[in-house]
């Protein structure tokens, strides 16, 4: 009784501690960054492993609308892009 009492105690703590881990590993690992803006503005960059480009994408963003964006390399900035509001 004892026995299975500590195995079960062991195994949570264990499974926690992964789990705990885990998320934080995704957390640190995410392939964008999403910022709010005192003004209502979004700024959203995305990695370019999410795409599979060797190119990141940066948006700007208010009210859920994009507002420009931009692709860039690691040398210059490639594309700009103005949406109509």
């Amino acid at each position: 009784m004892i026995e299975t009492l500590i195995l079960g105690i062991i195994l949570g703590n264990l499974v926690t501690v992964a789990s705990a881990a885990y998320c934080a590993y995704r957390y640190l690992k995410q392939p964008y960054t999403f910022k709010v803006l005192s003004d209502g503005y979004e700024v959203v960059v995305i990695d370019r492993k999410v795409s599979k480009d060797d190119k990141n994408h940066v948006i700007i963003m208010k009210d859920d609308e994009p507002v420009g964006s931009l692709w860039m390399d690691k040398k210059h900035i490639s594309d700009i892009f103005i949406y109509d509001c």
